[in-house]
Order: C-alpha cells, then structure tokens, then sequence
C-alpha cells in the first residue's frame, strides 16, 4: 500500500514547502491537493496521499476533494 506526504522545505532560498508524491515523485505545491503529474490526491483531513482512483481517503476516509479549477485549467492548457 503506498500513500504517504513527504515533505520537502526549502526554508533556506524560497521559504516554500512542497509534498512529494509518493507515486510518482514530483513535487508538488503545498497548497495543490492534487499531484500536477498523476492526479494522486492529498487528504485535506490527514494529509495522506491517495491513490487517484480512490474515492474516500484510505486513512480516515474522508471525501476525494474536487479538482481545483486552476489545476484543471492549467492541465488543460499543457495539453
């Protein structure tokens, strides 16, 4: 089973924190609840890192949230 949140901070340069994906490694935006390369979606309850296909989180089994419309313009435009 994987799904963690790996967190990355860059305090030093850009004073940003990313989460790792821990599918396909990208690092993502802290504030993105989806991962920008597979659509892996971060639990805004538990911060778990579930599959795209799940519905509920895997851990505390909260909703799959909504894709952010700015994520989805933004995949829309990179096509």
């Amino acid at each position: 089973m994987f799904g963690c949140v790996l967190i990355f901070v860059d305090e030093y340069t850009t004073g940003t924190q990313n989460w790792e994906c821990p599918f396909c490694t990208l690092y993502n935006d802290d504030t993105n609840s989806f991962c920008d390369a597979c659509e892996a979606w971060k639990c805004s309850m538990c911060t778990y890192v579930n599959n795209t296909r799940k519905k509920k989180c895997e851990m505390c089994y909260s909703d799959k949230p909504q894709l952010d419309v700015h994520q989805n313009e933004l995949r829309e435009s990179d096509a």
